[in-house]
């Protein structure tokens, strides 16, 4: 069989008998859940630790299809390989490569499954405002390749409704990575003097503005 193991994780001794396990009877495809290793500091007190736990909560709760979940800790067949075939080139921004191959899976009618026992340390997560939304952008931009790919499987990316939607859209109208990038090291500075809630707000509205102007200034 074939497994991937991205070279920021840290697996464990029995990780490559533990995916060799999951292959023992229909093709599957199987992921192992990230756990992230964030540190200490105000980023991971207010945003990033909750974030990463309400995650894997969700993921576990089936809260997406669990081919989006696919990533740098997975595995299949040999036979799977040749049929799904490799990993598509297309990609030139950060991330989706990994949830345009289990989409494939999907569509080749291969069950994406989530292994408990293989969630394994995670030390390349974002650790600042800063990295997490230019992570945010990139991965925006390359949200349209995925879209060129396999049309009409995603909904439209939106900011939603309400007062948090209005500030969203007002956001994102700034446009450049550039101008991301000063708003989140600001936002960095701020938040060892704000409240959590507070600070929670404001990572979250740089990442999801920040995804959304990625997406509508993608090259």
């Amino acid at each position: 069989f074939w497994t991937c193991c991205d070279d920021d994780l840290e697996p464990a001794p029995d990780y490559v008998a533990d995916h060799a396990a999951r292959h023992t009877g229909p093709p599957v495809g199987v992921v192992g859940i990230y756990r992230d290793v964030l540190g200490e500091g105000p980023y991971q007190r207010v945003y990033g630790l909750p974030r990463e736990e309400r995650l894997r909560r969700g993921a576990y709760a089936g809260r997406l299809a669990t081919w989006h979940y696919w990533a740098g800790n997975c595995s299949v067949t040999r036979a799977t390989w040749e049929l799904v075939g490799p990993y598509c080139a297309a990609y030139t921004h950060y991330g989706w490569e990994d949830v345009d191959y289990g989409y494939r899976l999907h569509q080749a009618g291969i069950p994406v499954v989530l292994a408990p026992e293989l969630e394994t340390v995670h030390h390349g997560a974002a650790t600042s405002t800063l990295s997490r939304t230019l992570r945010a952008y990139h991965s925006g931009a390359a949200r349209r390749t995925f879209e060129a790919r396999h049309d009409g499987v995603l909904p439209a990316p939106s900011a939603g409704g309400g007062w948090w939607g209005s500030l969203v859209t007002a956001t994102t109208r700034l446009s450049q990575e550039e101008r991301f990038e000063r708003l989140a090291r600001l936002v960095d500075q701020a938040l060892p003097a704000v409240p959590a809630p507070v600070g929670d707000k404001l990572v979250s509205l740089c990442v999801e503005a920040a995804s959304l102007a990625g997406y509508e200034n993608a090259p």
